[in-house]
């Protein structure tokens, strides 16, 4: 039986059990993390917390909706392993008690229905220098044999790095949801990597990397327009690739967007999918209505 549990009355030990102990265990997962960058969210159960699935809340339109954050990629259903039967009794309890505009599963749910999926792309784990030789595309090469004069630092983000977030991070349509990844930001300190990108002093560049047991994270690459012909994001991921891609696999949380799809392809990455639930403005309201109409 799967149950609906609000915020307050979730039990954060048992949860925090299951998401550290499950196959699908990602940083996004973390109660600390959903609290800052959603604010609402509800859990369904299942059993003694053995399958759980967190739903961020939000409200638009004038109605209470469940939709994705705009910094967390995947949620979705964690558990010891990827049960199909189990994901497809929690996406009927989804959709019987909510209204959706958007909810993104993980690449480790796997379902029956027809419902739609998303492209990402990660770099898996190996040796960096095979990889150069064998994944990188001949364009990406070319690109990074021309670069001169970059440097990259990995530190704390300083005022400096946050006044460089604020005027040149695209693809947020509310102010506040950058102060909030600020926010985001500072009380994750500890749990990121900020690289940075110089042009003799100049800031150029900025990647923030989330690391969990798993994989690498790339949550954002934020770069100085007015310098694009410097190539510093093919530095920088190349930078990084160099240092880290032995230890662990690099998650570029992306790639639905052409030109950005082929950027992370010349890496070397690997197209991966996630399912997701999403319903138009028209197919909100019709939900809304049948839910308050009776037959």
């Amino acid at each position: 039986m799967i149950t609906r549990l609000k915020h307050a009355e979730i039990d954060f030990e048992a949860y925090a059990r299951r998401i550290n102990s499950s196959v699908q265990n990602n940083f996004y997962a973390n109660r600390e993390v959903i609290d800052l960058l959603c604010g609402r969210w509800d859990l369904l159960v299942y059993g003694d917390y053995e399958y759980i699935m967190p739903v961020p809340l939000t409200r638009k339109l004038g109605l209470n909706l469940v939709s994705m954050p705009v910094f967390i990629q995947q949620l979705g259903i964690f558990g010891p392993e990827d049960n199909v039967h189990l994901n497809e009794l929690f996406l009927k309890k989804l959709l019987e008690i909510y209204i959706v505009e958007s909810y993104s599963f993980n690449t480790l749910n796997t379902f029956k229905s027809n419902i739609g999926v998303r492209k990402n792309y990660i770099v898996e784990q190996q040796d960096y220098h095979l990889l150069y030789k064998k994944r990188f595309l001949k364009g990406r090469k070319s690109v990074l044999k021309k670069i001169e004069g970059l440097s990259v630092q990995v530190k704390e983000a300083d005022r400096q790095t946050e006044s460089f977030i604020l005027r040149n991070f695209k693809g947020v349509k509310k102010k506040q949801d950058l102060v909030t990844f600020i926010q985001f930001i500072k009380k994750f300190c500890s749990k990121l990597q900020m690289w940075h990108v110089y042009s003799e002093d100049q800031l150029i560049s900025v990647a923030v990397v989330t690391e969990d047991s798993k994989c690498y994270g790339l949550l954002a690459l934020i770069n100085d327009e007015t310098h694009r012909s410097r190539n510093a994001a093919s530095f920088l991921i190349n930078e990084f690739l160099q240092q880290e891609i032995e230890h662990k696999s690099l998650d570029f949380m992306g790639g639905n967007i052409r030109g950005i799809e082929v950027f992370f392809k010349s890496f070397g990455a690997d197209l991966v999918t996630y399912p997701v639930v999403q319903h138009s403005k028209k197919e909100l309201i019709y939900k809304f209505l049948s839910k308050i109409i009776p037959n």
